[in-house]
Parts: structure tokens; sequence; C-alpha cells
């Protein structure tokens, strides 16, 4: 259905033919004769010259979410850094993370957003000092650092957390566990779906 001062416009985030008011020498572009200016907010707007209309779905071009299906045994304790391998992806839009190494690479420069939960268990009196951190090639930001052997009930300790930063193309995050003080017995916990104890995620903010 077409009408005048309207533009119907459809994509796989508008409802078929929405009605988008548009006007002659107003809106983005430079007032020039014969440009078409499209008002809608960011989704729809004009090149400077007029001749182009550029829709934008203001939808991330970016985003995954992993997690660990099995308990990784005595990976530290004794002041071992253990990368978390999240081994199984539930959606890995743009193929940035690397289910085999644990390592999310930002495929594009922006701002990205991650979460975590680690999941420990076999901890001991004697495990005083563990942390959990957000591991990058740039930035790294602990979003857990406590006398675990103490704080664990029956051995077991969880905490989550998330981090918001900047990255350039080719940057690099991943997620450790650190526990000292004491023998190497700390396992980290996994489970097959449903049963999700330890997950990574992130995304592309648009």
């Amino acid at each position: 259905m077409s009408q005048a001062g309207l533009l119907n416009i459809s994509t796989s985030v508008l409802p078929p033919s929405v009605p988008i008011q548009f006007t002659t020498d107003s809106g983005v572009a430079v007032p020039a004769l014969g440009n078409l200016n499209v008002l809608g907010g960011t989704r729809v707007n004009t090149s400077a010259s007029g001749s182009t209309i550029t829709i934008n779905n203001n939808g991330t071009t970016c985003l995954f979410s992993a997690y660990l299906s099995s308990t990784q045994s005595n990976v530290t304790g004794d002041g071992t850094v253990y990368i978390i391998p999240f081994n199984t992806a539930l959606v890995n839009l743009g193929s940035a993370y690397n289910t085999g190494t644990g390592v999310f690479t930002a495929p594009t420069t922006g701002n990205y957003m991650f979460s975590c939960t680690v999941n420990l268990e076999g901890l001991l009196t004697g495990h005083t000092e563990g942390i959990f951190s957000f591991y990058g090639s740039v930035y790294e930001s602990r979003f857990a650092r406590y006398n675990m052997g103490a704080m664990a009930t029956s051995g077991v300790f969880s905490s989550s957390g998330s981090f918001t930063i900047p990255m350039t193309a080719g940057n690099t995050m991943s997620v450790f566990a650190f526990v000292t003080n004491g023998t190497k017995v700390v396992d980290v916990v996994g489970a097959a779906a449903p049963a999700i104890y330890t997950n990574f995620s992130g995304y592309l903010i648009p």
C-alpha cells in the first residue's frame, strides 16, 4: 500500500509495512533540492547527499553464550591460573568465541559486555585465597577475590560478575579461576544442559 507522505519499509525487526513519514529538505541530510530525507530516529536515515537510504535494525552482529559441559578436576588450588574452556556454545553469532580455548576474539572495534558465573568444588580450609577474573589481551577485571576455603559450603563456592569494555578488533577476552595456598585438588564444576553451572557470555553493544 502506498500513500502520499508515507514510505513503507519492512525489515526483520519491524512489522511489515510500517509507515515511516518523510519530508523533503528536512531530517538528517543536508537540505538540497531533490533530497529525500527520511524521519524515523536511528532506524532510518539518509546519506549527506540524500540519495541513499540506510536502514539500521539496531541489532548486534556478535553474540555468544557458552558453558562448561563437564567438571574439570584438579585444575587449581596450588596457585595454578586456569583458563576455563567453556566448551559448549548455546549461541555463537558471528563465530567470535572459540569453544576449544575458551577465548573470545573481538571481530570489530566497539564496546562489549561480558557476564560470567564460575562454580568450584573441592575447596579445603587451607585454600585461603581464590580469584575469578575476566582476562583479556588489554583489560583484566576480577569479579571475585575471597578466602574461598573459609567461605565454601562443603567445599563449594560460586560467584558471578559482569564487565563492559571498549575493544579493538583482534582483542581477546577469557575467564580464569585461581586458588592458592593448598594442593591442586580444586575442580571447576560443569554439567550438561539444562543444569548450567559455569558459563560465559558476551556481545557487541549496538
